[in-house]
C-alpha cells in the first residue's frame, strides 16, 4: 500500500552533501516525523505542528493520496497577506486606524 515514509528537505539535503554522502539513499537521510497533514487542516494549527516538530515541509493529503506540498514559507506568506487585507479593510471603515507593521495576527 501506498504511504507517506519521510521527506527529504533542503537541511538534511545539504547535511548529507557536506558530510559527503552525495550518493546516499534518500531514507538514509529523510526526515520520518512530519507527518501529513489533511488538505481540510486549519493552517495556523498546521504552521504551529510544524514549528513543534521543526518540519519546513509537509505533505498534504485528500483521501490517503498525495495532492501537495505546504512549507512554513507558504504559511507565513499567507498570513501575510490575511493580514494586509485585514488592515486595508479596517482602514477603509476607520481613517484612524494604525496598521499592525513587522507583526503577523492570526484571529480565530
Amino acid at each position: 500500500a501506498d504511504r507517506f515514509l519521510g521527506i527529504v528537505e533542503k537541511r538534511e539535503l545539504l547535511q548529507a552533501i557536506s558530510s559527503g554522502n552525495i550518493n546516499a539513499a534518500a531514507w538514509l537521510v529523510m526526515k520520518t516525523d512530519c507527518y501529513p497533514v489533511a488538505e481540510t487542516d486549519l493552517l495556523q494549527t498546521t504552521f504551529e505542528n510544524m514549528k513543534l516538530a521543526t518540519c519546513e515541509t509537509l505533505p498534504v493529503i485528500r483521501d490517503s493520496r498525495l495532492v501537495g506540498l505546504l512549507t512554513q514559507s507558504n504559511i507565513a506568506e499567507w498570513l501575510t497577506v490575511q493580514t494586509a487585507k485585514r488592515d486595508a479593510q479596517e482602514a477603509n471603515h476607520d481613517p484612524h486606524h494604525k496598521p499592525m507593521r513587522g507583526r503577523t495576527a492570526v484571529r480565530g
